[in-house]
């Protein structure tokens, strides 16, 4: 009997100090409250926070000139992003050296494009685009060494006639952080590429089409386990024809590049048009540049080297500069002297090898002049003289305002960015601009 009673009293015992080891691991209800009844719902919250709506990009619409030749195509190509988010700190100068060597690229560009992120630090960061398949290869299987870095097979931009319709087709970058701020609630995303110049950036809105959505699963690194469902699919966007003729844009360029080489000039335009219906069958602008060089990602030196030049071959001198009008102003000067009854059709001006007017002399083009001329003997020869006195005996307002009349001073509305209006002097322009 008393070996039972103090076997009962040891059960109480060790009953007694299990209680009070539970008592001391969960000191308050709050926190066995937490852990029994809500830890299932907070496992619930966390697999939902794995989920994420991921947008899927559309195909980007092609462009063609009048007879089909295509003038843009997308290719598939890899491409190496970064998370800023991924990316520790303390990790960071040795990952962008060993990215840099991978990818023979300057590590102030790789630092440039992370630092200049439109988007937050969760947002991906184009480091580089169009790398070789080996190279995208080594870095994707490295990612343990390469934190943050990503590789992505993306299509881009292929210009197959690259400097001969550069300065009209354009072509498309990483958007910036200006763009992102205007066009992030039409769904563009830190990554994209937009079109930044030419018919690329025109018709942007048209080009790109419409992203889709998907549901991807993506573990605590950031990366992406699997895509759980289609929300949307993606809608492409719209191809485009110019009426640009290839062959005829080449047969200008030709006789533009003999035509300086000829009179030592460093720039040129040519503009051939259907005078029918106004279609510009051709325009070249030299120098130019080749637009695979934004497609593949141009360096920023190489990119400076363009800035720099003298001659600007980024710009357009078509449409982006102004020049004098030449002997198309004689159309203005005509039809004003005949329409405000300043001469009649068989009235005759004497026309020489110059006018003087003060010290400076206005030229002929054959410095001869052509003798007695009515305004058919202007017109067919084109006589410098002749015009001078017309648009004298019309005054500079009643010269702008014909001017005006045929569209001179403003833009034509092509359908290209960058265009100048002109200018048309008269007296209040002076005025204004003059004092």
């Amino acid at each position: 009997m008393g070996d039972r009673v103090l076997q009962r009293l040891r059960l109480r015992r060790v009953v007694a100090v299990e209680i009070a080891v539970v008592e001391r691991q969960v000191p308050d209800r709050d926190l066995a409250q937490l852990q029994l009844l809500q830890g299932g719902h907070f496992a619930t919250l966390s697999a939902q926070n794995s989920r994420v709506i991921d947008a899927i990009p559309s195909s980007r619409g092609l462009i063609y000139d009048r007879n089909g030749v295509p003038l843009v195509e997308n290719v598939p190509s890899f491409a190496v992003k970064i998370r800023p988010s991924d990316l520790p700190l303390t990790e960071r100068d040795s990952v962008v050296q060993r990215l840099a060597g991978l990818l023979g690229m300057d590590p102030g560009d790789i630092n440039a494009a992370i630092d200049g992120n439109p988007g937050s630090r969760f947002d991906l960061v184009r480091i580089a685009q169009d790398v070789p398949e080996d190279t995208a290869r080594i870095i994707a299987e490295n990612h343990q060494e390469l934190p943050g870095v990503e590789v992505i097979v993306e299509a881009r931009r292929s210009y197959p006639e690259g400097p001969l319709v550069s300065q009209i087709v354009g072509y498309t970058a990483p958007i910036d952080a200006t763009q992102l701020a205007t066009l992030k609630d039409k769904g563009y995303l830190p990554d994209d590429m937009i079109g930044k110049t030419g018919v690329e950036a025109t018709f942007e809105s048209y080009l790109r089409g419409i992203y889709g959505q998907q549901e991807v699963e993506r573990n605590a690194q950031g990366r992406d386990l699997g895509v759980l469902r289609t929300i949307s699919n993606p809608v492409a966007g719209d191809s485009l024809r110019l009426s640009i003729d290839t062959k005829m844009q080449q047969q200008a360029q030709t006789a533009l590049e003999w035509g300086m080489k000829l009179s030592g000039i460093k720039r040129g335009v040519v503009i051939a048009m259907n005078p029918q219906n106004g279609q510009v069958l051709a325009m070249v602008s030299l120098p130019t540049y080749d637009d695979n060089l934004f497609a593949t990602g141009i360096s920023t030196k190489d990119y400076q080297a363009l800035l720099n030049d003298p001659n600007q071959p980024l710009l357009n001198h078509a449409i982006n500069e102004y020049y004098p009008p030449g002997s198309t102003y004689k159309l203005v000067a005509g039809t004003g002297v005949l329409a405000d009854g300043k001469i009649g059709p068989h009235t005759k001006l004497q026309t020489k090898a110059y006018l003087l007017i003060g010290n400076t002399k206005f030229i002929d083009w054959n410095h001869a002049g052509f003798g007695m001329c009515d305004i058919y003997c202007g017109f067919g020869n084109s006589s410098d003289t002749f015009f001078y006195q017309a648009a004298a005996m019309l005054g500079i307002d009643r010269l702008a305002y014909w001017a005006h009349q045929f569209g001179f001073g403003a833009p034509t509305g092509i359908q290209l960015p960058g265009e100048v209006g002109g200018i048309v002097p008269s007296n209040q322009w002076k005025m204004d601009r003059l004092g």
